[in-house]
């Protein structure tokens, strides 16, 4: 109603006003035309009167549609009017410059036009407003005015058209963002575990494409449209700075793999700065559309680059340093083979040109050859350093933990080698050190067992939030659950040798052996007995030389993190069993136990080369049935390594290598013998594990294992001061 009360009124002003140019259109005399546009008024004024006298309703196909009031006609009339006067304003202003008519005019022969457009029912009224307007103007070029109501169509229906179409589809997609959003993060959850390898492979492959584009030349079409566009400066600076973004990026997608958070925000702002190089370098659209498919996934991802660390905080491997050098090298060899038809001369570098292709190879792969050496001089010279240890925790917050631990391998923790991890509540903890990319955890978590979970998930977090790899070294039967849970691989490492106590004894024919072993040390002159930890100080000095003797028979250096080495600091937490022959110290070990009563055990056990033989057979002889009367349930002998692995032919590789080395390995180390030796005591055997991520990285976990136990004590005992545990009163050793 709107429309057609508009065009009436504008008709019947049209008719009323210009009757004499609108006769020329029709063919009607004007005092008829004049006579129809009163009609049309009147009309209009009836219609108006009609609806003021009360609520007027018209039914359609069922339907009653209230009709608008006097106010509401009247706008709609107004409205109308506004409408169709800015059409013919649009039009008039676009006719050719020798169209010689007065706008009142030309508003009425255009309301007549889009009347009998409409009457024609043909889409827009298309044709029919076309042919009246030449009608209208039959002064005036055929093909001036056709070209005026085409570029009229576009700018008063298409463009406007196409505002609004992008309007409503904003508002539509801003109405179900909420949708939106759900697909967005269901995206973002699916590819979570493979973004950081997906997106990685696509920004190193986004480098190459920017390097391999600033190498080539550019398209002529193009580039003939670009310099009425862009300046050559930003086009020669757009081309050098593309190709050093691209060597960047190789860079950049090494983070994303390792889930760096910064690599993520650098790897934003270079592939938003290479869209925009690419289009302005020479209109490389595709190039452009490649680098934004790859931000907008990137974008969506945010959630999968979570480690909180700089760039920089990486080590860039040689193989990736390799890899930046050889996609550099094959980008430059492909511009020299593209431009091999260009004679060379100092004068290319300076050369400056839109067609200067060659030139801007030249200086783009020297800019790109220096960003590369700087980065790659950067990661030689500023290796990434380890996490800052844990604070060094005191003695007594330790002491109090491992107190409560059934396990005697907890009193590791005061060895001054490790770092520690604790659990919410404060009583329980995980002691680890890091080597290389493992981060190795010795044994179980040590407190309440209902904070395992806790503590193994929180270890597994902090080693992937710095980019390592999560392993526990000699895990335990009990918590194999737990570790499979954490998504980790299983390795046995050997067995545990337990000797049972209740069954252990001196007496009748089972403690024939013991009991001889006993009494041929009473016979030989051994003195076996326990000194506590505040007196045993005292013998340091004898018990230095005893260990400084044993360690030069070994002709090895002292290991370290899974089990004890010479450390005064930590020595003075235990007890020390000390064995003299005629009044010298000949042999000693401290020892260990565990809380109520369920374990004992040694740790550091050394012997003089000139000790009678057989001393540290009766100082087991000896620490065992002290144990049994204090009441403990288990001495612990300590594992077997390799021992107990499978030789069938369908079991594990790890298991069936271990198992080749244990039974012709001792030429190396005396697997086979230890096992042997231990035997004797007929313990009870417990597996132990090593569990950790598999597949390739392994060989480096054991390195890395390895290179761990043999640097541990150089650790402890280079580590600031302060940072060893100081050493208890008397009165806590006593407790």
């Amino acid at each position: 109603m709107t429309l057609w009360l508009g065009i009436f009124f504008t008709l019947a002003l049209g008719l009323v006003t210009e009757a004499p140019d609108v006769s020329k259109l029709d063919g009607l005399s004007p005092a008829v035309n004049m006579a129809l546009g009163i009609a049309i008024l009147a009309a209009i004024a009836a219609y108006v009167f009609w609806i003021s006298r009360k609520e007027r309703s018209v039914t359609v196909e069922g339907y009653t549609l209230a009709l608008p009031g006097v106010k509401s006609t009247g706008a709609q009339i107004l409205i109308g009017l506004v409408d169709l006067l800015g059409a013919a304003f649009a039009l008039w202003i676009l006719l050719p410059p020798d169209a010689v008519i007065a706008f009142p005019t030309f508003a009425a022969l255009f309301v007549v036009a889009m009347t009998l457009g409409m009457l024609s029912h043909a889409p827009g009224g298309a044709g029919v407003i076309e042919a009246t307007v030449l009608l209208a103007l039959p002064g005036l070029p055929p093909d001036k005015v056709l070209a005026s109501l085409l570029l009229w169509r576009v700018v008063y229906y298409l463009i406007p058209f196409t505002l609004a179409l992008g309007l409503l589809g904003g508002s539509e997609l801003a109405r179900r963002k909420g949708y939106f959003a759900r697909a967005g993060s269901l995206l973002a959850a699916v590819m979570r575990p493979v973004a950081p390898i997906v997106l990685g492979a696509a920004v190193f492959l986004g480098g190459i494409v920017l390097l391999i584009s600033g190498a080539l030349p550019a398209e002529t079409d193009r580039l003939r449209v670009l310099r009425h566009v862009v300046p050559l400066p930003f086009v020669e600076a757009s081309h050098l700075l593309a190709s050093v973004v691209g060597v960047v990026l190789l860079v950049v997608a090494r983070g994303l793999l390792r889930r760096l958070d910064g690599a993520y925000r650098v790897a934003q702002i270079l592939l938003l700065a290479g869209l925009v190089f690419s289009i302005t370098k020479g209109g490389d659209f595709e190039e452009a559309i490649v680098l934004g498919v790859v931000l907008a996934l990137l974008t969506v991802n945010r959630r999968a680059f979570y480690r909180r660390a700089s760039l920089w905080d990486q080590d860039l491997a040689p193989a990736w340093l390799a890899a930046v050098v050889i996609v550099l090298a094959g980008s430059v060899w492909l511009g020299f083979f593209a431009y091999r038809n260009v004679d060379y001369s100092n004068e290319l570098w300076w050369d400056f040109a839109y067609r200067g292709d060659a030139p801007r190879f030249l200086r783009a792969s020297l800019a790109a050859g220096v960003a590369a050496l700087a980065i790659g001089l950067h990661a030689l010279l500023h290796r990434h350093a380890r996490p800052a240890a844990t604070p060094p925790e005191s003695a007594s917050r330790l002491a109090s933990i491992v107190a409560t631990s059934p396990r005697a391998d907890s009193n590791l923790a005061f060895l001054g080698d490790k770092r520690f991890l604790f659990c919410e509540a404060g009583d329980a903890f995980i002691m680890y050190q890091v080597q290389g990319r493992s981060w190795v955890a010795m044994g179980d978590p040590v407190g309440p067992p209902q904070r395992a979970s806790e503590l193994l998930w929180s270890f597994r977090e902090l080693a992937d939030k710095h980019g390592g790899w999560p392993v526990f070294y000699q895990a335990s039967v009990g918590r194999l659950p737990m570790y499979l849970d954490l998504g980790l691989s299983l390795l046995k490492l050997g067995e545990e040798a337990r000797v049972d106590l209740r069954t252990f004894t001196l007496e009748g024919k089972a403690g024939y052996e013991w009991r001889y072993v006993d009494r041929k040390a009473q016979k030989d002159g051994l003195d076996i007995s326990v000194v506590s930890a505040a007196d045993a100080v005292a013998l340091y000095p004898e018990l230095k030389r005893v260990s400084d003797a044993w360690m030069g028979s070994r002709k090895a250096g002292e290991k370290g993190f899974s089990l004890g080495f010479w450390n005064e600091e930590y020595l003075r937490h235990f007890d020390m069993a000390v064995v003299r022959y005629q009044g010298r110290v000949v042999g000693f070990a401290n020892v260990w136990s565990g809380a109520d009563r369920e374990e004992a055990t040694v740790d550091l056990m050394r012997y003089a080369p000139d000790a009678p033989k057989g001393v540290m057979d009766a100082l087991f002889v000896r620490l065992m049935l002290r144990a049994k009367a204090e009441g403990y349930r288990w001495f612990n002998l300590g594992m077997a390594p390799l021992s107990g692995l499978t030789e069938h032919p369908l079991g594990p590789t790890w298991n069936r290598v271990g198992a080749f080395v244990f039974r012709y390995g001792d030429n190396f180390y005396n697997f086979e013998g230890l096992r042997t030796y231990k035997s004797k005591f007929n313990p009870t055997w417990e597996p132990r594990y090593l569990a950790c991520p598999g597949g390739w990285v392994l060989p480096q976990i054991l390195l890395d294992i390895t290179a761990l136990i043999g640097e541990a004590p150089k650790r402890a005992l280079s580590a600031p001061t302060g940072s060893a545990l100081p050493p208890p009163s008397a009165e806590e050793s006593v407790a």
